[in-house]
């Protein structure tokens, strides 16, 4: 009896802990980008944050890299120790390009 006490007891210490990534995407005068990409490494997981730029993960603890990206914007990436709850802020630049010219047929 004793013995299977023990085994019981062990799958509990095997579970990975899993901690809260929140995070906010907008511009850098802090106006809210609505449908922002956000793609987590090495687990490869893809989301879309909420109407106000926002979202909220569950994820096993340990480094990432957490990228955002919104149309129109150049990309920003951050690394992440995830040991405790965190909150990340993205204040994702326009990103600009010219065309030489335009064709029209």
């Amino acid at each position: 009896m004793r013995y299977l006490f023990l085994i019981l007891l062990i799958p509990v210490g095997a579970v990975a802990q899993t901690f809260s990534l929140r995070g906010k995407v907008s511009e850098k005068d802090n106006n809210p980008l609505p449908l922002a990409h956000i793609f987590i490494e090495p687990d490869s997981i893809n989301v879309v944050a909420g109407d106000k730029g926002t979202f909220e993960l569950r994820l096993p603890a340990g480094e990432k890299t957490v990228t955002a990206s919104f149309v129109g914007f150049a990309s920003m990436r951050r690394q992440v120790k995830l040991h405790t709850d965190v909150f990340i802020q993205f204040d994702l630049v326009p990103s600009v390009s010219e065309l030489k010219e335009v064709v029209v047929h």
